[in-house]
């Protein structure tokens, strides 16, 4: 994403400080260009023409970045643990209402342009996450690239380390009503992954997937989509 809006990087001492000054304008249409301008002084990158609506909570904004025309709706969360994480949303993106995205401590988030993710996402980077151009991901989708170490029974597992191999999701890409996706995999381009479906493993380019753990039971590609019962739904 080319360096190209308002850039400036408060501290978190003025981070704090603006967001609640924030938190005290009105939800009204009258309100949201002072409300940009001060998500201005806090993002890394916001243009003009994007747009974040009330109640939303920034933490570490220095490390944020917001293309052109992208909305995000209210309540939702976007947390860059420290300066060395990066959360890049392209242009055109919209995130719904109620949506968590958290980047860990050198993480990186990467949403692509015009890709719509629905109300009560929750997507976290242990080390990667990145979701391709022209995706839909449906309401309470989780995208998460992070797990934790188990293996030393004399060890509670709260304190054992954290491990992350990072998600990649393609292109054109549609995941239904409470897909979820663990660590290490990679959707290829123009999949659909139905409804409830877990992804443990790589799915294919133009597959469509379904089921715990997901399978591939068809392609998108010409001539080769079958017909068949799968819970694909409530992706917009």
């Amino acid at each position: 994403m080319k360096n190209q809006y308002h850039t400036l990087k408060a501290s978190p001492a003025w981070e704090s400080l603006i967001t609640r000054l924030i938190a005290l304008i009105p939800p009204v249409p009258k309100a949201w260009s002072l409300r940009r301008r001060l998500y201005q002084l806090i993002l890394a990158q916001m243009s003009k023409t994007s747009f974040i609506q009330e109640g939303v909570e920034i933490t570490g904004g220095r490390s944020i970045f917001l293309g052109n025309n992208t909305a995000i709706l209210r309540h939702s969360c976007l947390i860059a643990e420290s300066t060395s994480s990066k959360i890049y949303i392209g242009d055109a993106v919209t995130i719904n209402k109620d949506v968590e995205i958290e980047a860990k401590d050198g993480a990186i988030v990467e949403i692509g342009d015009r890709t719509f993710i629905n109300k009560s996402v929750w997507i976290m980077a242990g080390a990667s996450v990145k979701i391709g151009k022209d995706c839909l991901i449906a309401p309470y989708v989780g995208i998460v690239a992070t797990n934790r170490s188990y293996a030393d029974p004399d060890i509670p597992i709260n304190r054992q380390a954290p491990t992350s191999k990072g998600i990649t999701i393609g292109d054109d890409c549609w995941l239904g009503h409470r897909v979820s996706v663990l660590d290490g995999v990679t959707i290829g381009q123009g999949c659909v992954i139905g409804a409830g479906a877990v992804v443990t493993k790589d799915i294919p380019p133009y597959s469509i997937a379904v089921g715990v753990p997901a399978k591939v039971v068809g392609s998108r590609k010409l001539g080769e989509v079958r017909d068949f019962k799968a819970p694909i739904r409530q992706a917009g």
